[in-house]
């Protein structure tokens, strides 16, 4: 029995075809453009601000509206 040398028919594997893949092509976007062009005519939007949330009452509120005699009343305590 003779042996003959098995040869690879497929492509030789290689480290270069796994890493040099083709880039994507990136659809235009009129947003994007628009935007774009805004911030090279007036300028890059300020940085905003975190709003802090505001504690909760530590008590439940009433479902019911404050009489005016408790609102004169309430009145008359804070001044």
């Amino acid at each position: 029995m003779t042996s003959t040398p098995s040869f690879r028919t497929e492509e030789k594997y290689s480290i270069l075809s796994i890493a040099m893949t083709k880039r994507k092509k990136e659809k235009f976007s009129v947003t994007k453009a628009v935007k774009a062009n805004a911030r090279d005519v007036v300028g890059q939007p300020k940085p905003s601000r975190v709003v802090e949330d505001k504690p909760k009452p530590e008590g439940r509120e009433s479902k019911h509206k404050a009489s005016l005699e408790q609102l004169i009343e309430a009145s008359e305590r804070s001044e």
